[in-house]
């Protein structure tokens, strides 16, 4: 389970009170290093004379005939400048809530939106998974260095410009909640019961701490 629970239960509906922290930075603080790693290998991708060039993969030899060195290298750039617009985009619906939150004191989240709060981190895998897939399908391994460069600078281009802006404004709302002796939480609502049991409304709100006793 994600988060730490405090359940609140009846027949027919229970409240469990999460701390949304544990889902927002553990998840960036956990990619943000996969996708530095990955653009470290920058300069060498820059600076290699023939990329693909020796490269056995049949992939690669057609894409080097197709393109050459120097396109295929500035095609592999690219598909990095595109997880960063597509990162960058989908920031917006989540630091859009934090902007509400702010303001109002509570916003409520869909199920989607929840969802995507959570597996944000698996969208830019999808890319690199799907090529080792089509690979392992027809040559039984993986074989071309351009689809994995191309699979994994697109990942690094996206979790960069999706955490970033994540993580800076929900650290300026959590310090906005502490300087105001507040907090963060989500709350969920949950009807049904057993494996019947389902989400009827989420909702991220800004609440005071109790006082210690």
């Amino acid at each position: 389970m994600i988060g730490t629970g405090s359940p609140e239960q009846n027949a027919a509906e229970m409240k469990i009170v999460r701390y949304p922290s544990i889902i927002i930075v553990l998840s960036s603080i956990f990619c943000i290093p996969i996708a530095v790693i990955v653009l470290t290998t920058l300069p060498w991708l820059i600076s290699q004379y023939n990329y693909l060039r020796g490269w056995p993969s049949p992939i690669d030899y057609a894409i080097l005939t197709l393109l050459g060195p120097d396109l295929s290298r500035v095609v592999v750039l690219v598909s990095c400048a595109i997880g960063v617009l597509i990162g960058w985009y989908l920031s917006h619906f989540v630091t859009t809530k934090f902007d509400i939150l702010k303001k109002e004191r509570e916003v409520r989240l869909s199920r989607g939106v929840y969802a995507f709060i959570i597996f944000w981190w698996t969208i830019p895998t999808l890319p690199a998974t799907t090529f080792s897939w089509l690979e392992l399908s027809i040559y039984g391994f993986p074989t071309s260095h351009f689809l994995s460069d191309l699979g994994f600078f697109l990942m690094a281009g996206y979790i960069l410009a999706f955490s970033i802006p994540v993580l800076l404004k929900y650290g300026i709302l959590s310090r906005y909640a502490s300087s105001i002796d507040s907090k963060i939480i989500l709350v969920e609502h949950h009807r049904g019961s057993g494996i019947k049991r389902r989400v009827q409304d989420l909702a991220l709100r800004i609440v005071q701490e109790r006082p210690n006793a």
